[in-house]
């Protein structure tokens, strides 16, 4: 998915969001990707990765990418730490 191409409106973010939350195999989410899941930018992540928080981030050479299980986890994770 080319991030510049993305119709920001909500009716199509929600569609991005579903079809990359849809159950496959494990997939690589690039920046832009996992910040449509967690609903934040892409600078956040990136603010966050350099700050050591959020989800763990890999670079695939100058690309930095998420693993779909793990932004997963970490959702689960906030939701928990709210329920405790």
């Amino acid at each position: 998915m080319n991030w510049k191409h993305i119709n920001l409106h909500p009716v199509s973010m929600t569609e991005e969001i579903i079809s990359l939350t849809a159950p496959e195999t494990e997939l690589l989410l690039t920046r832009a990707e996992a910040a449509l899941i967690l609903r934040t930018s892409p600078k956040t992540l990136a603010n966050w990765a350099s700050a050591g928080i959020g989800p763990r981030s890999r670079r695939c050479g100058r690309t930095a990418v998420y693993l779909r299980s793990e932004i997963e986890s970490y959702v689960a994770n906030l939701f928990e730490k709210e329920a405790a």
